[in-house]
């Protein structure tokens, strides 16, 4: 079972679970009233090795539309997180024994990467669909749309905070549906700041409305 850094694990009551037999991921549903809005993220630990498989079936299941990435895979020559996606656009990997994933594209833009995802579930008879995640169940289409700011050290600030307002905004702008996932290594401090930056920003969007 994967901890928290500090040995904690994620509370029963918010945590989030997986499958039918609600498996264990370190991730917790955090839901802040914004207005008349209630804006849902999801925080977590950045995947290990051994639970990548996990993170993507917690996407699928959550049908979430944005990943929000706080970290980069090392740090100081430190590990901070598993790569989880495909470097390659066109490549496609597995990610447990029924997910299927493909980088569609990527664009660097001013302090974050934004890369587009499509997964497949391969027990289903649908075809792989660009840009979309195709759920057989409900032919639901989606796309998933992972952003990696790249601008924060850990334990550190953001070298330009306009950066990292401007990833919020696009963050914001291009999210559909499911909470919001957000991770940095321990999914507490960069993970947590940016859900912090994000409510206030809607507080203050709505108030000047």
């Amino acid at each position: 079972m994967p901890l928290f850094c500090g040995g904690k694990f994620t509370d029963d009551a918010t945590r989030v679970p997986l499958g039918d037999e609600g498996g264990y991921i370190n991730a917790s549903f955090i839901k802040i009233s914004v207005g008349k809005e209630e804006f849902v993220y999801i925080a977590c630990q950045g995947p290990l090795p051994t639970t990548v498989g996990d993170f993507w079936q917690m996407i699928w299941e959550q049908k979430s539309t944005v990943i929000a990435m706080m970290t980069q895979e090392v740090e100081g020559e430190k590990i901070k997180c598993q790569r989880y996606w495909p470097n390659i656009v066109g490549k496609t990997t597995m990610v447990n024994d029924r997910l299927r994933l493909a980088l569609v594209r990527m664009q660097q833009l001013k302090g974050f990467v934004v890369r587009v995802m499509a997964l497949e579930d391969i027990q289903c008879s649908m075809p792989l669909r660009t840009y979309s995640i195709v759920q057989f169940q409900t032919a639901e289409l989606r796309h998933v749309s992972h952003l990696n700011f790249t601008a924060w050290p850990d334990h550190d600030t953001p070298s330009q905070p306009d950066d990292l307002l401007t990833f919020i905004s696009y963050m914001r702008h291009i999210h559909r549906s499911g909470p919001i996932i957000t991770h940095c290594s321990a999914g507490i401090g960069r993970s947590g700041t940016l859900i912090c930056i994000d409510v206030v920003l809607g507080l203050i969007s709505q108030d000047l409305e």
